[in-house]
């Protein structure tokens, strides 16, 4: 994720500090292409579970759970110039209103290592999700075992 911001500012002729990444759902998962133009550079991210929270795939943003852990569907997350990226009065939606929360992304449940953070637009206060806990988890191990310390091969 640091190598998309590191190139978005190489392009632009910026500070790293001033590139964000942006995330949303892949095209496959989007009923209008609007949202990601063919031109735009960035990673496609698939397997991630959502931990403490809901996806709305309709509206694009977090809710209440529905259960405790919950697969994501693909991501498209791009690095963006902030300033660059602000629409036009007559662009906006109720979306663009969001609240973003950074979401940590983990290796597993855990959570003994934050590698990153997702911006992810929410229901409610980026607050709200924080006390929650809400996290994406990249390796949710055994479903029956609710913490995965150890790699599941691992023999004792």
């Amino acid at each position: 994720m640091i190598s998309l911001r590191h190139e978005k500012a190489a392009m632009v002729g910026c500070s790293v500090d001033e590139v964000e990444l942006r995330c949303s759902l892949a095209k496959s998962y989007l009923s209008r292409d609007e949202n990601v133009s063919d031109s735009e550079q960035g990673l496609l991210i698939s397997g991630l579970y959502l931990e403490g929270a809901s996806m709305d795939l309709g509206k694009e943003y977090l809710v209440e759970p529905t259960s405790a852990l919950s697969q994501l569907p693909d991501l498209f997350v791009s690095a963006v110039i902030p300033e660059e990226e602000e629409p036009r009065p007559e662009d906006r939606n109720e979306a663009d209103d969001l609240e973003v929360y950074r979401c940590p992304v983990f290796i597993n449940r855990a959570r003994q290592f934050c590698s990153f953070t997702l911006p992810m637009k929410c229901s409610k206060t980026a607050d709200h999700w924080a006390l929650a806990g809400v996290a994406i988890v990249l390796d949710i191990g055994d479903a029956s075992n609710s913490w995965k310390l150890a790699p599941s091969n691992f023999k004792q």
